[in-house]
């Protein structure tokens, strides 16, 4: 009887003991094993369970719902949750690679946060790493601007920068122009920027036709205007009104256009300038030669030389020119007036004195002796005598001054000099003719003057 009261006694107090312990399921304790209680979740949520929202509850057996996360998904479930924190999931990528992502190769993965893992991108490189990379066209990358700069780029000046694709950003360069942005830079030598010639032509560069161009060098290109050519380029032009190009004459000379002499040149302007050819404005003859006065005021004598009157200081039998010699003139003078007679020739200067060559066995060059002159020789008159016309006879001279007095000299043979004297008698210099007579013009025969 005593053993039933024992056992009865520890059945008893076993059941005291579970009673008032509460590790049973549904005591609101989370006991060793359960995940939760009732609701006694023991501060767990959906998100702490890796899902990205929802409600938790808690099961008949202590073990967490999820029933309410499941449905806003969870980090791991190999699928991409949109509207959330979720990049990619498992080998779930949503189509991305390194290559999207800017990269320029490698392996692209995605880690335990389901946030992309770029380690197997990142080897390859990507445009904004800092590093230049120009195997994949990068000119720059951030500070890394490589070597060019504006002026390398063809720019005028300027800073260079990188924009955010890894290109140079040229805007200040930009701000110093380049040749081919249509605006000439004249202080960098441009002349020109594409189809802008600042109003320049062909015709407005001298050219007489075509089209002008400008080239890479933003330099003008007139290889077409060349083709219709210019005055200067060395070539006669007719159409375009030339007669002449530099020293291109085209054949032609002073005496083909009608002068006996000179230089025939060629203007600014492309045509012939003939200041420079030589016609004749006076001309005498004498006996076997001639004499000349040129525009220029310059003697000339052409035929027999022996007495030296070709005035170029030759003479002696057989001395003869059959074209025009230039007589030595006096320097810095020039003849107005000529006249030539047997052997020997006499001309007016612009200073008004009166200048003889040839044969003197007369007196006829009137410098006071009796020999040949084979050059001008001034005459030996009275200093206040300014001479404007002269007349020449076999072998003597008469000279006519401005105020109308006429003096002659040579032979005065038949009264050849004027003088009131018939006798065979000869002067070496000027005589006044007798009667005190202003005679306006005067001119001599043989032995014979008026």
């Amino acid at each position: 009887m005593k053993y039933f009261f024992f056992a009865c006694f520890v059945f008893l107090l076993g059941c005291d003991e579970s009673t008032g312990g509460g590790d049973f399921c549904g005591d609101a304790v989370v006991d060793v094993g359960e995940d939760c209680d009732g609701a006694n979740l023991g501060d767990q949520s959906c998100t702490g369970l890796g899902y990205h929202g929802g409600t938790l509850l808690c099961d008949s057996d202590c073990a967490f719902d999820v029933s309410g996360c499941q449905a806003q998904g969870e980090c791991g479930n190999g699928e991409i949750e949109v509207g959330t924190s979720e990049e990619c999931d498992g080998n779930s990528l949503g189509g991305a690679t390194c290559l999207s992502l800017g990269y320029y190769g490698g392996t692209l993965s995605c880690d335990t946060e389901c946030i992309f893992d770029v380690t197997g991108c990142e080897p390859q490189g990507r445009c904004g790493d800092g590093l230049l990379q120009t195997a994949h066209g990068e000119t720059c990358d951030g500070g890394e601007l490589g070597e060019d700069d504006c002026l390398s780029l063809g720019y005028y000046g300027g800073a260079i920068a990188c924009n955010d694709n890894c290109r140079y950003d040229v805007t200040d360069c930009a701000l110093h122009g380049l040749c081919g942005d249509s605006i000439i830079q004249s202080p960098a030598g441009e002349e020109c920027d594409s189809a802008n010639l600042g109003g320049e032509s062909c015709e407005s560069r001298g050219w007489y036709d075509g089209v002008l161009a400008c080239d890479n060098a933003c330099k003008v290109d007139e290889s077409d205007c060349a083709s219709f050519g210019m005055c200067g380029d060395g070539l006669i032009q007719s159409a375009g009104g030339e007669t002449c190009d530099g020293t291109e004459l085209g054949g032609a000379t002073c005496l083909s256009r009608g002068f006996w002499g000179g230089e025939l040149l060629c203007n600014a302007g492309c045509t012939f300038d003939e200041s420079e050819c030589r016609s004749a404005v006076a001309i005498s003859t004498g006996f076997h030669f001639s004499c000349a006065l040129d525009n220029f005021g310059e003697a000339w004598c052409w035929g027999s030389g022996e007495y030296g009157q070709l005035g170029d200081g030759t003479y002696g039998p057989g001395n003869l020119s059959l074209v025009p010699v230039a007589v030595a003139m006096p320097p810095g003078l020039t003849f107005t007036r000529i006249s030539v007679s047997n052997a020997f020739a006499c001309a007016v200067d612009n200073d008004g004195d009166v200048w003889c060559w040839g044969v003197g066995n007369s007196g006829q060059i009137g410098n006071g002796s009796f020999s040949d002159a084979h050059v001008p020789t001034a005459i030996d008159a009275p200093s206040d005598i300014t001479f404007n016309e002269v007349a020449t006879g076999d072998f003597h001279v008469c000279a006519r001054g401005t105020g109308g007095d006429v003096w002659c000299w040579g032979l005065g043979t038949w009264g050849a000099l004027g003088d009131n004297d018939l006798t065979n008698h000869m002067s070496n210099v000027p005589v006044p003719v007798s009667g005190g007579h202003q005679l306006h013009s005067i001119t001599c025969g043989s032995q014979f003057c008026c």
